[in-house]
């Protein structure tokens, strides 16, 4: 059995970093601070149902989510950047969502490992 990691990502420059760290697929979101807008039901219902283990997945987790037989796992891998920077003239916090490659490439090590297992 086999197991695809997919990493939410809001832009390019977070699926280059996701891609190169070992992430299988890409769910293109907004809002990752909140958990991420994904498709509507209306657009998953075109295509083939996938069983997706995701909320709150941790990468210690991984091993025993596969065991369960799921098709993919999710997670985010989401760092805050940027928080040098000021948040503007219209103020809130400073930084922005970033996809961090470490925590993409640690849970791409987790999904290898149940591969042989």
């Amino acid at each position: 059995m086999t197991a695809a990691l997919e990493i939410a990502v809001q832009d390019a420059a977070g699926a280059r970093a996701a891609i190169a760290a070992g992430g299988d697929r890409l769910e293109l979101c907004q809002a990752l601070a909140v958990g991420g807008i994904t498709p509507s039901i209306a657009l998953i219902a075109r295509g083939e149902l996938q069983i997706m283990a995701g909320g709150g997945i941790r990468v210690v987790d991984i091993p025993a989510i596969v065991a369960t037989g799921v098709d993919a796992v999710h997670l985010s891998a989401r760092t805050l950047a940027g928080t040098d920077v000021p948040a503007g003239p219209g103020g809130g916090s400073a930084g922005h969502d970033a996809t961090d490659p470490q925590q993409v490439a640690a849970a791409a090590a987790g999904v290898a490992g149940t591969l042989n297992g």
